[in-house]
């Protein structure tokens, strides 16, 4: 399995590199990688290293966002889904994209109930965001307010 995302040292916020082949994938990997940072329990899934491994995802959430540009779209997707985490008490590990375009996202949410969180992530960034392909994938660094 290639790497989704690796955690970076960041003084006193979390940041993420996120990869994907397409920028579907990336918003993906992005979902993946800050729901994992969160540390979470769910009584639906088991730790296996830092991966949260859930045999069925049987929570789902629509979501719909719009933005100006690609990065504020990663930004608000990801507020968007953690605010859903934090107000319904759960937790998405995947996403499936009805539409996609550089300036807006619909599509369904998929995820387990939580138990709980070692880690609250109170929201996402815009700090030193930038989308870059390089070579034959996106790639994107993301920091989000601990």
């Amino acid at each position: 399995m290639e790497k989704q995302y690796e955690a970076i040292s960041h003084t006193a916020d979390l940041q993420l590199r996120v990869w994907g082949k397409t920028l579907q994938e990336l918003f993906k990997n992005a979902l993946i990688g800050m729901s994992e940072s969160m540390q979470p329990k769910s009584r639906m899934c088991v730790l296996k290293g830092e991966k949260l491994e859930c045999p069925d995802l049987p929570v789902t959430q629509k979501i719909s966002v719009d933005a100006p540009d690609i990065q504020s779209l990663l930004v608000d997707f990801l507020n968007e889904a953690l605010y859903l985490c934090d107000a319904n008490n759960q937790l998405f590990l995947d996403v499936s994209f009805d539409s996609f375009s550089n300036t807006n996202v619909t599509g369904v949410l998929y995820g387990v109930l939580l138990d709980g969180i070692d880690l609250e992530i109170k929201a996402t960034t815009h700090h030193g965001l930038k989308i870059e392909k390089i070579n034959d994938q996106y790639q994107a660094d993301i920091v989000f307010d601990i």
